[in-house]
């Protein structure tokens, strides 16, 4: 699997612009505001699945790799696929 190479957080989401619902963002100390934009979206809980992306990424991973030392079985199985498929999607792998 693709490592990734995203900006590092943490992550939030925020009613910060005039241009979305809700921005996730990231503490920044080089812009001018303070803050970097990651991403804008439409609607609140949009937003929050967004900033969580990160951890859900962490989380995913070790979710697989968990999987990977448990007994054969076809529940496990499918499981590390859609594990495995939702990591390449995020990593573009």
């Amino acid at each position: 699997m693709a490592s990734t190479n995203h900006t590092p957080g943490p992550w939030r989401a925020e009613a910060w612009t005039c241009h979305a619902a809700t921005t996730v963002l990231v503490d920044d100390a080089a812009v001018v505001t303070g803050k970097r934009v990651i991403a804008e979206f439409e609607s609140e809980e949009d937003a929050r699945l967004g900033a969580a992306a990160p951890e859900l990424l962490e989380a995913a991973r070790a979710a697989f790799h968990f999987i990977g030392k448990l007994p054969p079985g076809k529940e496990g199985m499918d499981l590390a696929v859609r594990l495995s498929d939702a990591i390449n999607k995020a990593t573009g792998a």
